[in-house]
Protein backbone atom coordinates (compact mmCIF):
# COMPACT_ATOMS: atom_id res chain seq x y z
CA UNK A 1 0.00 0.00 0.00
CA UNK A 2 0.89 3.53 -0.90
CA UNK A 3 0.29 6.99 0.44
CA UNK A 4 -2.56 8.63 -1.24
CA UNK A 5 -1.23 11.83 -0.96
CA UNK A 6 2.05 13.06 0.67
CA UNK A 7 0.92 16.52 1.55
CA UNK A 8 -2.44 15.13 3.22
CA UNK A 9 0.20 12.33 5.71
CA UNK A 10 2.19 15.39 6.62
CA UNK A 11 -0.83 17.73 7.49
CA UNK A 12 -1.94 15.20 9.67
CA UNK A 13 0.92 14.48 11.36
CA UNK A 14 1.60 18.50 12.20
CA UNK A 15 -2.25 18.69 12.96
CA UNK A 16 -1.93 15.94 15.72
CA UNK A 17 1.36 17.68 17.05
CA UNK A 18 3.86 14.99 16.77
CA UNK A 19 7.19 14.43 14.56
CA UNK A 20 7.64 11.33 12.40
CA UNK A 21 9.45 9.77 16.22
CA UNK A 22 6.63 9.86 18.06
CA UNK A 23 4.33 8.72 14.96
CA UNK A 24 6.94 5.77 14.48
CA UNK A 25 6.78 4.57 17.98
CA UNK A 26 3.07 4.51 18.30
CA UNK A 27 2.71 2.70 14.94
CA UNK A 28 5.62 0.38 16.61
CA UNK A 29 8.24 1.41 13.10
CA UNK A 30 11.09 3.06 12.63
CA UNK A 31 11.22 6.70 12.32
CA UNK A 32 13.52 5.60 9.26
CA UNK A 33 10.46 3.87 7.66
CA UNK A 34 7.98 6.84 8.24
CA UNK A 35 10.68 9.29 6.66
CA UNK A 36 10.49 6.59 3.84
CA UNK A 37 6.73 5.83 3.41
CA UNK A 38 6.48 9.78 4.02
CA UNK A 39 8.42 10.77 0.52
CA UNK A 40 7.09 7.93 -1.45
CA UNK A 41 10.27 5.80 -1.62
CA UNK A 42 8.76 3.02 0.66
CA UNK A 43 4.66 1.52 0.42
CA UNK A 44 3.59 -0.90 3.03
CA UNK A 45 1.68 -3.87 4.38
CA UNK A 46 -1.50 -3.30 5.00
CA UNK A 47 -1.35 -3.85 8.94
CA UNK A 48 1.48 -1.37 9.05
CA UNK A 49 -0.86 0.87 7.33
CA UNK A 50 -3.56 0.17 10.01
CA UNK A 51 -1.28 1.38 12.62
CA UNK A 52 0.18 4.65 11.02
CA UNK A 53 -3.60 5.52 10.21
CA UNK A 54 -4.41 4.11 13.62
CA UNK A 55 -1.68 6.46 15.35
CA UNK A 56 -2.82 9.37 13.14
CA UNK A 57 -6.60 8.64 13.96
CA UNK A 58 -8.33 8.50 10.58
CA UNK A 59 -8.96 5.21 8.45
CA UNK A 60 -6.59 2.91 6.58
CA UNK A 61 -8.43 4.23 2.87
CA UNK A 62 -7.97 8.24 3.90
CA UNK A 63 -4.34 7.86 3.80
CA UNK A 64 -2.80 4.75 1.83
CA UNK A 65 -4.28 2.80 -1.86
CA UNK A 66 -2.62 -0.48 -3.40
CA UNK A 67 -2.14 1.71 -6.57
CA UNK A 68 0.78 3.34 -7.06
CA UNK A 69 0.37 7.23 -6.93
CA UNK A 70 0.87 8.93 -10.32
CA UNK A 71 3.19 10.91 -8.61
CA UNK A 72 5.62 7.63 -7.92
CA UNK A 73 4.95 6.33 -11.73
CA UNK A 74 6.31 9.28 -12.65
CA UNK A 75 9.55 8.76 -11.17
CA UNK A 76 12.02 7.22 -13.63
CA UNK A 77 13.67 5.38 -11.43
CA UNK A 78 11.04 3.28 -10.25
CA UNK A 79 9.74 2.16 -13.20
CA UNK A 80 10.60 -0.13 -15.62
CA UNK A 81 11.47 0.53 -18.85
CA UNK A 82 8.89 -1.80 -20.24
CA UNK A 83 6.05 -0.36 -17.95
CA UNK A 84 5.19 3.01 -20.15
CA UNK A 85 2.83 0.99 -22.40
CA UNK A 86 0.87 -1.11 -19.37
CA UNK A 87 0.47 1.86 -17.14
CA UNK A 88 -3.11 3.35 -17.33
CA UNK A 89 -4.96 5.71 -15.25
CA UNK A 90 -7.78 5.29 -13.18
CA UNK A 91 -10.17 8.38 -12.63
CA UNK A 92 -8.70 8.87 -8.62
CA UNK A 93 -5.22 9.79 -10.61
CA UNK A 94 -4.12 6.64 -9.35
CA UNK A 95 -2.58 4.25 -11.84
CA UNK A 96 -1.86 0.45 -12.12
CA UNK A 97 1.62 -1.25 -12.65
CA UNK A 98 2.24 -4.19 -14.12
CA UNK A 99 1.86 -7.23 -12.49
CA UNK A 100 5.14 -9.40 -12.73
CA UNK A 101 3.69 -12.28 -10.67
CA UNK A 102 3.06 -13.63 -14.08
CA UNK A 103 5.28 -12.49 -16.18
CA UNK A 104 3.87 -9.12 -16.44
CA UNK A 105 0.57 -9.70 -18.44
CA UNK A 106 -1.29 -8.24 -16.05
CA UNK A 107 -2.09 -4.59 -14.34
CA UNK A 108 -2.09 -4.86 -10.40
CA UNK A 109 -3.65 -2.17 -7.95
Amino acid sequence: MYLRSQDRFEELVRLKGMSQRTLADRAHVTQAFISLVAHGRRGVRPETAWRIASALGVLTDELFTKCLPDSVIGNSATRSPNANSAIRSQPSGESCVPNNLDGGNSLAC
